[in-house]
């Protein structure tokens, strides 16, 4: 077979025909006109899709398409949504046939509550199989610490009147109401006539409500499932039936859970919630000095005349030592001018000096530069000051707080404050169970 050879331009020539064969079987239609026809046929997408100058051609929505809250229930002879789809609020019930190239909203949809109840089909049958187990019966000796919390869950609901435990009675009719849904559902999706899916939908819709008739209130241990996520280090689970959710954990799991909670708040939005004189305590007061501390020596030389007045310049002890040198000096040729005659040579030679020595005299003057220890007592002064009232400073500077925080001294100080309770921010509570010689510590996450 000969071999055929494409250059870049063949191979561009041939995605582009290719890709116009393709745009050829779909009618192209912006967002914006498929709407305003649907409105004029009365939000019916079937009988849009029989519009002429379609040309019997499926349609391709060339941007986002929102057809939220609108009175449809399908979305006609829509192949094809260039950017994202929103049917949230419509009884669409089927999109498989679609290509959206975005993504999809579908709240409170048909679409939604299957994919909602496949998921709660599913927690369901795992909690099932754990029942025929019987792996977290009370009996079970080898009950592992999964099974264990969901049984201090179980006893702390019961304690407090939340549940009613289920009968096997209840246990085995759910399950076959369960399994008549799951056969009606698999007939829902496979049919296309639209009077047997009103009535499937409708049969499913009973079934469902008796389902949760029998399950309102009353639970055994194997209705508390595990969640997918967990609450930092303790374990948290779903209770089917009260749509509930809980986290479970021993002491030491609660101790670290509460320390990453604090430190996950305090990464999300600050520590400027808590009172001052709470923060006040737990300034790590030598970051703050280590940050400040070259600021002041900067500024103390930079501006020395805010920090020095005229009275804080001495002479040096060299200069001293001359003055007084000089000032000897004077006094005694003074005494020797007396020797002489104002008009000898002697006498003016001897004045001619000591005037050299007076002028050399007036010549010494404070120096106005600060010295090193001038400017190292001030600095420590100032610091001195910080350390006495670092949240002052703080304010008075306008720094932040937060950077200034010892963040672990604050978190355990209000773990210690706050206890367990810290996390509780559904409704305040912390309880506990003890279970199998081990006391497991719940709160109400949802």
């Amino acid at each position: 077979m000969k071999k055929i050879k494409l250059t870049e331009q063949d191979l561009r020539r041939i995605i582009r025909t290719i890709s116009e064969q393709v745009e050829e079987e779909y009618y192209k239609i912006s967002p914006e006109n498929y709407l305003d026809l649907l409105e004029k046929t009365s939000y019916n997408p079937m009988a849009l899709a029989r519009i002429k100058t379609f040309q019997k051609k499926p349609l391709w929505i060339t941007g986002n398409l929102n057809v939220s809250k609108l009175p449809i229930d399908n979305l006609g002879n829509i192949k094809v949504v260039s950017g994202d789809l929103d049917i949230s609020y419509t009884k669409i019930s089927d999109i498989s046939g679609i290509n959206v190239t975005g993504s999809v909203r579908d709240w409170d949809t048909p679409i939604a509550k299957r994919r909602l109840q496949q998921i709660e089909r599913e927690k369901y049958e795992s909690a099932n199989e754990r029942r025929k187990e019987g792996v977290w019966d009370r009996t079970n000796e080898d009950m592992d610490d999964e099974g264990l919390k969901a049984n201090a869950l179980f006893q702390f609901l019961v304690g407090e009147g939340e549940i009613q435990e289920l009968t096997d009675d209840d246990i085995a009719e759910i399950e076959t109401l369960q399994n008549r849904s799951d056969s009606l559902s698999e007939r829902f999706a496979e049919t296309q006539d639209p009077e047997e899916t009103n009535r499937l939908r409708d049969e499913i819709s009973e079934i469902e409500e008796k389902i949760e008739d029998l399950r309102e209130d009353k639970i055994d241990v194997y209705s508390i499932v595990p969640s997918s996520y967990s609450f930092y280090s303790a374990n948290q689970f779903e209770v089917l039936g009260l749509d509930r959710s809980y986290a479970v954990g021993t002491e030491s799991e609660m101790d670290e859970s509460a320390y990453d909670y604090v430190e996950s708040m305090f990464d999300d939005i600050g520590v400027e919630g808590y009172r001052q004189s709470f923060l006040e305590d737990h300034i790590d007061v030598d970051t703050l000095v280590s940050y400040v501390e070259d600021w002041f020596e900067d500024d103390v030389r930079d501006s020395p005349e805010s920090y020095f007045s005229d009275d804080d310049y001495q002479l040096t002890e060299e200069q001293e030592e001359r003055k007084e040198q000089l000032e000897n000096e004077i006094t005694e040729y003074e005494e020797r001018l007396s020797e002489y005659e104002e008009d000898s040579p002697e006498y003016e030679q001897i004045q001619d000096h000591i005037d050299s020595l007076q002028e050399e005299l007036d010549n010494i003057e404070v120096d106005t530069e600060p010295t090193e220890e001038m400017i190292d007592k001030v600095v420590q002064d100032k610091i001195e000051d910080v350390k006495y009232d670092p949240l002052s400073y703080i304010n008075d500077m306008g720094l932040n707080i937060a950077d200034f925080i010892d963040k672990e001294g604050l978190i355990k100080a209000v773990v210690e404050e706050d206890g367990y309770g810290v996390m509780s921010s559904y409704d305040g509570s912390v309880d506990e169970e003890r279970i199998g010689g081990e006391t497991y510590y719940i709160i109400r996450t949802e």
